[in-house]
């Protein structure tokens, strides 16, 4: 149950099919799996079709966990949402499925990390930056920031052309949700608080030389 349960929290949704049909649940789950979510529970109806449907989801798409049972159900965390499947094309599915996950990680942009050759480059940047605009100029080990807003690198770094932070409300949900959609992490850029959750992490697929850098925020 254990597992099960860690799965779901790392999900952070459950997709509720309210209206089971062995025929359809397969091609619905598919749909559910490519909006990003990976659990779904099925309600129990009268007709016994739910118990047909889960199975046939479990046969067809063995990626996707079905949860009946009641005793897990009860134990689902409190942060963990929930999006009923009520009708709808596949791809009408998959379009709501999406946008409930990316409204649950609450992506926002963090900073701009822009590289630069060495650290007087770097602390020149951001001074020009705090010049146009004022923003305070701290420095750090690896960089300089001009505010909150705008990262200027102390030489070559992740990212041909820099680099784009995006603040989540959960990294390794967002970590699971972009690798369920098909995208890859740099695991050695991945790191873990004292209790093992990500904090931070870089995409290894890159928008035109730009690194996409994931963090809690």
């Amino acid at each position: 149950m254990n597992a099960v349960l860690e799965k779901i929290s790392r999900c952070g949704m459950v997709a509720v099919l309210t209206a089971p049909d062995a025929a359809t649940a397969p091609g619905i789950a598919r749909a559910v799996l490519r909006g990003g979510c990976c659990c779904m529970d099925v309600v129990p109806d009268a007709a016994g079709e739910s118990g047909r449907a889960a199975a046939a989801i479990a046969r067809e798409v063995p990626e996707m966990l079905v949860v009946t049972e009641p005793a897990i159900l009860s134990r689902i965390a409190p942060d963990v949402g929930r999006i009923a499947i009520q009708g709808g094309t596949e791809e009408e599915i998959t379009a709501r499925i999406r946008a409930a996950m990316e409204s649950m990680l609450c992506f926002t942009l963090g900073h701009v990390g822009i590289n630069t050759p060495d650290a007087g480059s770097a602390g020149n940047a951001a001074r020009q930056f705090a010049n146009l605009f004022g923003f305070p100029v701290t420095e750090a080990p690896r960089s300089f920031f001009a505010g909150k807003v705008i990262e200027t690198l102390k030489g070559p770094y992740i990212g041909e052309r820099g680099h784009v932070a995006i603040n989540c409300s959960n990294v390794d949900r967002a970590i699971r949700y972009l690798e369920t959609r098909g995208f890859r992490f740099r695991e050695e850029t991945v790191k873990r608080n004292l209790a093992g959750a990500a904090t931070t992490g870089y995409l290894r697929d890159e928008v035109e030389g730009i690194a996409i850098h994931l963090r809690n925020g």
